[in-house]
């Protein structure tokens, strides 16, 4: 048997852990981000009330699912964009991403708008897409027809009393609807609907009405409190209470003067006197 006292082995366990490091620091590396992505964004159009759907393109697959969110700005401003949605994303192609635009602070004007992405790795990029309009109609007129109620909301309750919406001042668009809602005692809306609409119940106490424009995009609001007209009702109970007051004081007069009239046992007060008088003049006779 040689003598290998003087022999170095190879030293195999440290080169496989070595290997296994790089290994893992190359799967790293390949896993940081995703180079050369990148979007193309497109288009926006209006559907239903207050929704725009932003239509984008993501050039190549992601290598995990990056947050893909809809902003805009102001044109012309240098402040920060607002958000106004988010959908997670991965795979490369077209689609369009919906985002609500009821938002106060998108007043009428020009607004730009893009897509940011976000990685899991922190990796963001984003892309510009062509500036859109946004229309808001001033507030409207109301007005109130029907029977037992005014034109500023003072109302008897009843039937067949309607709200009208008008155009505010000011307001010359063309194909914009008009829509309403109503307020409960309770304090909560009703879904909106179309106007001139029929006040739907006795405990509305509240209206309020916009007007949409033909692409979608709602105006200011304005608010009308109903107040319920209590006058006839009181009228009719303070003339019913004097009736009821006056019918117990009459009733109360004749029933005085029949007693005083008729006295006690059913005998007048001169048949009383007779009677007591009687007895003398007959022991007398």
């Amino acid at each position: 048997m040689p003598d290998t006292r003087g022999v170095t082995r190879p030293r195999i366990a440290p080169v496989i852990a070595a290997s296994v490091v790089m290994l893992t620091a190359g799967a790293g590396t390949a896993l940081a981000g995703t180079p050369g992505a990148a979007c193309e964004a497109r288009a926006v159009a209006f559907a239903a009330e207050d929704t725009g759907l932003f239509t984008w393109r993501l050039s190549r697959s992601l290598t995990y699912y990056a947050s893909a969110k809809v902003q805009v700005r102001r044109t012309g401003d240098a402040g920060e964009f607002i958000t106004l949605a988010s959908t997670p994303v991965a795979s490369a192609g077209t689609r369009t991403q919906q985002a609500g635009i009821g938002d106060p602070r998108l007043e009428a004007g020009a607004w730009d708008w893009r897509m940011f992405l976000t990685e899991w790795d922190g990796t963001t990029f984003s892309c510009d897409g062509p500036a859109f309009q946004v229309t808001r109609l001033p507030a409207p007129g109301i007005a109130f027809t029907g029977p037992g109620i005014t034109g500023d909301g003072w109302r008897s309750i009843g039937d067949d009393q309607v709200v009208s919406v008008t155009p505010g001042p000011g307001d010359a668009s063309v194909g914009a609807t008009a829509r309403v809602r109503f307020q409960y005692s309770g304090r909560w809306w009703s879904s909106t609907r179309s106007a001139p609409a029929e006040i739907p119940s006795r405990e509305v106490t509240a209206v309020e009405a916009y007007r949409r424009t033909a692409d979608g995009l709602t105006g200011a609001t304005r608010t009308v409190a109903l107040r319920r007209d209590s006058w006839a009702l009181t009228r009719r109970w303070s003339i019913s209470r004097v009736d009821s007051i006056a019918a117990w004081i009459a009733g109360f007069v004749i029933s005085s003067k029949t007693m005083r009239r008729t006295g006690t046992f059913g005998l007048s007060t001169s048949d009383r006197c007779q009677a007591m008088a009687s007895p003398s003049r007959s022991s007398s006779q």
